[in-house]
């Protein structure tokens, strides 16, 4: 079970708006894999781990904070799913945004442990490792992945983490202030592949919106290969063979 700590209108909210989008926790497991639900609890920071019917297995990464302080989450899910999420005192639809990526190739479920200094070690779906600090819930390191954060939670920083080099084939979403920018049918997302080069598309072409849950509209490609017979159609500049490697996606 999950528990929640005292907290903020704001957060009270946004756990609230979370669920709803991603759906509650399900009898079902991820497909090919399990799924625990876990909670830990390490210094100043609380893992959560738990199964969404729209995004599979989930990983919930958020500092203990005082309530009305700002503070930084992140999110990793089966699907790809990498979440910033930032919070500021004041209303939800306007001290609150995310920014939002999907990360491949997709390999596994996505675990976490913590290390021998305290450290949370969180294996995405792509089979790399994310260093976060227990203390300051930062990101001390990320496997295959040259970033850049900023210390300062605003909404004016686009989430205040920005990916600067990736081992394989990446989506930007895009950030949104009150809401999730691929909601948006209209909306943009870009492609990135290791070599630099990209590839924008419309999220009418990547999201499944008539089949949403609860809103939360669902990502097209459920495994690699049918990501790359896409990319080889619509993007023929991305370089996909790192999505070959993968072996299962959801």
């Amino acid at each position: 079970m999950i528990s929640l700590r005292s907290g903020s209108l704001s957060r009270t909210a946004f756990v609230f708006l979370f669920f709803i989008l991603h759906g509650s926790f399900a009898p079902a497991e991820p497909i090919g894999s399990n799924c625990q639900s876990t909670q830990t609890i390490k210094n100043s920071t609380i893992v959560n781990q738990f199964f969404t019917t729209s995004s599979g297995c989930l990983l919930w990464i958020t500092p203990v904070k005082n309530q009305d302080a700002p503070y930084r989450e992140y999110y990793f899910d089966e699907r790809g799913g990498f979440r910033i999420f930032n919070s500021l005192p004041g209303d939800y639809a306007t001290s609150t945004g995310s920014r939002n990526f999907f990360l491949f190739p997709r390999r596994q479920v996505p675990t976490y442990r913590l290390d021998q200094d305290g450290s949370i070690i969180a294996t995405l779906s792509t089979g790399k490792s994310v260093t976060i600090s227990s203390r300051a819930t930062r990101i001390q390191s990320f496997e295959g992945v040259g970033f850049h954060e900023a210390p300062e939670i605003s909404l004016t920083n686009s989430g205040g983490l920005e990916i600067l080099s990736y081992f394989a084939v990446y989506l930007d979403t895009g950030w949104s202030v009150g809401n999730v920018a691929y909601h948006g049918a209209q909306g943009q997302s870009v492609f990135h592949d290791q070599n630099g080069q990209a590839c924008r598309v419309t999220n009418a072409e990547i999201f499944d919106y008539q089949d949403a849950i609860y809103g939360e509209p669902l990502f097209k490609f459920q495994d690699d290969a049918s990501l790359t017979a896409f990319l080889k159609s619509r993007c023929p500049q991305i370089d996909t063979a790192s999505l070959k490697a993968s072996k299962r996606g959801r």
